[in-house]
Protein backbone atom coordinates (compact mmCIF):
# COMPACT_ATOMS: atom_id res chain seq x y z
CA UNK A 1 0.00 0.00 0.00
CA UNK A 2 1.31 3.44 -1.11
CA UNK A 3 1.72 5.82 1.71
CA UNK A 4 2.25 9.64 1.37
CA UNK A 5 2.90 12.71 3.63
CA UNK A 6 2.71 16.14 3.64
CA UNK A 7 4.72 18.21 5.78
CA UNK A 8 4.04 21.77 7.62
CA UNK A 9 6.91 23.27 8.07
CA UNK A 10 7.93 26.36 10.76
CA UNK A 11 10.98 27.69 12.24
CA UNK A 12 10.86 24.78 14.75
CA UNK A 13 8.08 22.35 14.54
CA UNK A 14 7.29 20.31 11.39
CA UNK A 15 3.56 19.46 11.12
CA UNK A 16 3.42 16.08 9.40
CA UNK A 17 0.30 13.95 8.16
CA UNK A 18 0.41 10.38 6.56
CA UNK A 19 -2.55 8.99 4.19
CA UNK A 20 -3.05 5.79 2.08
CA UNK A 21 -3.23 5.99 -1.57
CA UNK A 22 -6.95 6.60 -0.67
CA UNK A 23 -6.61 9.45 0.95
CA UNK A 24 -7.27 8.05 4.64
CA UNK A 25 -5.55 9.89 7.47
CA UNK A 26 -3.18 7.20 8.65
CA UNK A 27 -1.24 9.39 11.47
CA UNK A 28 -0.89 13.02 12.48
CA UNK A 29 2.36 14.61 14.53
CA UNK A 30 4.79 17.41 15.30
CA UNK A 31 8.13 16.98 15.40
CA UNK A 32 11.38 19.25 15.48
CA UNK A 33 12.00 20.59 12.29
CA UNK A 34 15.61 18.93 11.71
CA UNK A 35 15.62 16.24 8.90
CA UNK A 36 17.36 13.91 10.69
CA UNK A 37 14.48 13.69 13.54
CA UNK A 38 12.26 13.17 10.30
CA UNK A 39 13.63 10.69 8.66
CA UNK A 40 14.11 8.69 11.73
CA UNK A 41 9.69 9.45 12.20
CA UNK A 42 9.05 9.31 8.68
CA UNK A 43 11.22 5.99 8.71
CA UNK A 44 9.35 4.30 11.91
CA UNK A 45 5.85 5.06 10.78
CA UNK A 46 5.68 4.96 7.18
CA UNK A 47 6.85 1.58 5.80
CA UNK A 48 6.20 1.85 1.78
CA UNK A 49 6.64 5.41 1.92
CA UNK A 50 6.24 6.66 -1.84
CA UNK A 51 6.27 10.20 -1.20
CA UNK A 52 6.66 13.22 1.13
CA UNK A 53 5.85 17.02 -0.20
CA UNK A 54 6.89 20.01 1.37
CA UNK A 55 6.73 23.91 0.69
CA UNK A 56 9.14 26.20 -0.72
CA UNK A 57 9.97 28.41 2.22
CA UNK A 58 12.89 29.35 4.42
CA UNK A 59 13.81 25.81 5.63
CA UNK A 60 12.89 24.01 2.35
CA UNK A 61 16.70 23.93 0.97
CA UNK A 62 17.92 22.59 4.23
CA UNK A 63 14.99 20.03 4.86
CA UNK A 64 14.91 19.06 1.36
CA UNK A 65 18.77 17.93 1.09
CA UNK A 66 19.37 16.73 4.36
CA UNK A 67 15.78 14.00 3.35
CA UNK A 68 17.35 13.38 0.46
CA UNK A 69 20.60 12.83 1.73
CA UNK A 70 18.89 10.10 4.07
CA UNK A 71 17.16 8.52 1.35
CA UNK A 72 14.08 9.83 1.68
CA UNK A 73 11.52 10.33 -1.37
CA UNK A 74 10.80 14.63 -1.03
CA UNK A 75 9.46 16.61 -3.52
CA UNK A 76 9.38 20.40 -3.07
CA UNK A 77 6.33 22.29 -4.57
CA UNK A 78 5.57 25.89 -5.28
CA UNK A 79 4.02 27.23 -2.46
CA UNK A 80 2.11 30.40 -4.34
CA UNK A 81 0.71 26.93 -6.07
CA UNK A 82 -0.19 25.24 -3.20
CA UNK A 83 -1.80 28.16 -1.30
CA UNK A 84 -4.70 28.02 -4.05
CA UNK A 85 -5.58 24.24 -2.82
CA UNK A 86 -4.66 25.17 1.04
CA UNK A 87 -6.94 27.92 1.19
CA UNK A 88 -9.86 25.80 0.14
CA UNK A 89 -10.03 25.14 3.38
CA UNK A 90 -12.94 26.83 6.28
CA UNK A 91 -10.72 26.54 8.82
CA UNK A 92 -7.27 26.84 8.02
CA UNK A 93 -4.55 25.96 10.38
CA UNK A 94 -1.17 24.02 10.55
CA UNK A 95 -2.60 20.85 11.17
CA UNK A 96 -5.39 21.24 7.90
CA UNK A 97 -2.32 22.62 5.66
CA UNK A 98 -0.26 18.78 6.38
CA UNK A 99 -3.07 16.99 5.25
CA UNK A 100 -3.66 19.69 2.29
CA UNK A 101 -0.18 18.66 1.46
CA UNK A 102 -0.41 14.61 1.85
CA UNK A 103 -3.67 15.06 -0.56
CA UNK A 104 -1.58 16.90 -3.07
CA UNK A 105 1.29 14.03 -2.61
CA UNK A 106 -1.54 11.82 -3.29
CA UNK A 107 -2.92 13.59 -6.23
CA UNK A 108 -0.04 14.76 -7.83
CA UNK A 109 -1.85 18.19 -8.75
CA UNK A 110 1.36 20.20 -7.63
CA UNK A 111 4.43 21.92 -9.60
CA UNK A 112 7.22 20.36 -8.35
CA UNK A 113 10.19 22.87 -7.95
CA UNK A 114 14.10 22.63 -9.06
CA UNK A 115 15.83 22.86 -5.90
CA UNK A 116 19.85 23.96 -6.39
CA UNK A 117 22.27 21.87 -4.85
CA UNK A 118 24.09 23.06 -1.95
CA UNK A 119 26.86 24.22 -3.03
CA UNK A 120 25.09 26.76 -4.83
CA UNK A 121 23.31 28.33 -2.15
CA UNK A 122 26.80 28.09 -0.24
CA UNK A 123 28.50 30.28 -3.34
CA UNK A 124 25.40 32.89 -3.37
CA UNK A 125 26.11 33.56 0.70
CA UNK A 126 29.79 34.40 -0.02
CA UNK A 127 28.87 36.76 -2.66
CA UNK A 128 25.94 38.39 -0.11
CA UNK A 129 29.20 38.63 2.43
CA UNK A 130 31.30 39.97 -0.28
CA UNK A 131 28.52 42.70 -1.14
CA UNK A 132 28.10 43.93 2.04
CA UNK A 133 31.55 43.98 3.23
CA UNK A 134 32.17 46.44 0.27
CA UNK A 135 29.27 48.56 0.79
CA UNK A 136 30.10 48.56 4.87
CA UNK A 137 34.07 49.79 3.10
CA UNK A 138 32.46 52.20 1.35
CA UNK A 139 29.67 53.70 3.65
CA UNK A 140 32.78 54.46 6.18
CA UNK A 141 34.75 55.73 4.08
CA UNK A 142 32.16 57.97 2.76
CA UNK A 143 31.29 58.76 6.23
CA UNK A 144 35.24 59.80 7.38
CA UNK A 145 35.12 61.97 4.24
CA UNK A 146 32.29 63.94 5.30
CA UNK A 147 34.26 64.24 8.25
CA UNK A 148 36.78 66.08 6.90
CA UNK A 149 34.78 69.67 6.55
CA UNK A 150 33.29 69.91 9.87
CA UNK A 151 36.68 71.85 11.56
CA UNK A 152 39.62 74.03 10.30
CA UNK A 153 42.45 71.61 12.93
CA UNK A 154 42.81 68.46 11.58
CA UNK A 155 45.34 65.60 11.13
CA UNK A 156 45.61 64.06 8.36
CA UNK A 157 44.83 59.68 8.31
CA UNK A 158 44.68 57.33 5.01
CA UNK A 159 42.63 54.01 4.44
CA UNK A 160 43.64 51.75 2.45
CA UNK A 161 42.02 49.76 -0.09
CA UNK A 162 42.46 47.32 -2.74
CA UNK A 163 41.79 48.60 -5.94
CA UNK A 164 40.37 45.65 -9.08
CA UNK A 165 43.96 45.03 -10.23
CA UNK A 166 44.55 43.83 -6.77
CA UNK A 167 47.16 46.87 -6.16
CA UNK A 168 47.14 48.55 -2.88
CA UNK A 169 46.04 52.41 -2.60
CA UNK A 170 45.54 54.92 0.33
CA UNK A 171 42.89 57.31 0.45
CA UNK A 172 44.26 60.45 1.97
CA UNK A 173 41.95 62.04 4.44
CA UNK A 174 41.80 65.40 6.70
CA UNK A 175 40.28 64.50 10.17
CA UNK A 176 39.00 67.25 12.22
CA UNK A 177 40.83 66.76 15.81
CA UNK A 178 37.67 67.04 17.27
CA UNK A 179 36.66 63.48 15.63
CA UNK A 180 40.36 61.80 15.89
CA UNK A 181 38.80 59.63 19.00
CA UNK A 182 36.05 58.48 16.99
CA UNK A 183 37.67 58.65 13.41
CA UNK A 184 40.62 56.06 14.36
CA UNK A 185 38.70 53.24 15.68
CA UNK A 186 36.67 53.58 12.43
CA UNK A 187 39.91 53.07 10.35
CA UNK A 188 40.70 50.03 12.66
CA UNK A 189 37.57 48.71 11.60
CA UNK A 190 37.83 50.02 8.10
CA UNK A 191 41.38 47.78 8.26
CA UNK A 192 39.58 44.83 9.44
CA UNK A 193 36.71 45.17 7.11
CA UNK A 194 39.55 45.44 4.32
CA UNK A 195 41.28 41.84 5.03
CA UNK A 196 38.35 40.43 4.87
CA UNK A 197 37.34 41.59 1.77
CA UNK A 198 40.84 40.39 0.59
CA UNK A 199 39.92 37.13 2.33
CA UNK A 200 36.51 37.21 0.04
CA UNK A 201 38.18 37.60 -2.77
CA UNK A 202 40.55 34.91 -3.18
CA UNK A 203 36.97 32.45 -3.20
CA UNK A 204 34.60 34.42 -4.75
CA UNK A 205 36.69 34.16 -7.86
CA UNK A 206 36.86 30.85 -8.56
CA UNK A 207 33.12 31.02 -8.23
CA UNK A 208 33.06 33.88 -10.73
CA UNK A 209 34.67 32.05 -13.11
CA UNK A 210 32.77 28.98 -13.10
CA UNK A 211 29.58 30.71 -13.47
CA UNK A 212 30.44 33.44 -16.27
CA UNK A 213 30.19 30.93 -18.78
CA UNK A 214 26.93 30.33 -17.85
CA UNK A 215 25.24 33.87 -17.82
CA UNK A 216 25.58 34.18 -21.57
CA UNK A 217 22.38 31.71 -21.70
CA UNK A 218 20.35 34.54 -19.87
CA UNK A 219 18.85 37.38 -21.01
CA UNK A 220 17.58 39.80 -18.06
Amino acid sequence: MAILAGLDVSDKTTHLCVVDADGIVLKRDVVASDPEVLAKWLGKHCPGLARVVLETGPLSTFLYHGLVERGVPVECICARHAKGVLAARVNKSDVHDAEGLSQLARTGWFKRVHMKASATHIDRAALRIRARLITTRVAMGMTITLCSGVSSSTVEVSIPFERDDNKQRSDQHQIPCAFSSLAFPALHGADSIQLHYRTSSSWVRPCRALSMPLMSNFHI
